[in-house]
């Protein structure tokens, strides 16, 4: 994949547990490294997602490998949707997602809040500022659309592509 000098470099996500830094190229690809924990969590503090070389935004956060198709073709094209990749590819993945933050002082405010829940309202701006800057077609972020996966509507995200009613 190509990048663009313009994608979004890193954000930051508040979970149920943990404060993560997502990086956009760590030595060629992107790395989710959590920074904070609160509670007892599978993934220890100052460990990195492995397994995959995009990431997928959603109600988690999962690293993938993009499945190739055409593999007899030399047009090879990759899915980088993760509901269309097996889930044999599918890497490491956080707990369900509170919020997400273009800033680590607003994400470190977030995370030291009290009751907080997934896709928590008080943060819902933040979260879509952050989405809108990952875009449509970042070279190492997906955005999941699919329903029961996603963090917000895909047509919240980006109204312009709303199909109108009928």
């Amino acid at each position: 994949m190509v990048k663009k000098s313009k994608e979004l470099k890193e954000f930051f996500a508040v979970t149920m547990t943990s404060l993560y830094h997502i990086q956009d190229d760590v030595g060629g690809y992107p790395e989710v490294k959590k920074i904070a924990l609160k509670e007892d969590s599978r993934i220890g503090l100052g460990v990195t997602l492995k397994n995959g070389t995009m990431v997928s935004v959603g109600n988690q956060i999962i690293v993938f490998i993009p499945e190739g198709h055409g593999w007899m073709s030399p047009m090879t094209s990759f899915v980088t949707e993760l509901p269309n990749v097996n889930t044999q590819w599918w890497g490491g993945r956080t707990s369900l997602v509170v919020a997400l933050f273009l800033k680590k002082t607003d994400a470190k405010q977030c995370y030291d809040s009290t009751n907080f829940r997934p896709c928590d309202p008080r943060w819902r701006e933040s979260t879509l500022e952050t989405l809108r800057a990952i875009g449509k077609d970042h070279s190492h972020f997906s955005i999941t659309r699919y329903p029961s996966l996603r963090l917000i509507d895909p047509d919240e995200i980006w109204p312009e592509d709303a199909k109108p009613a009928r």
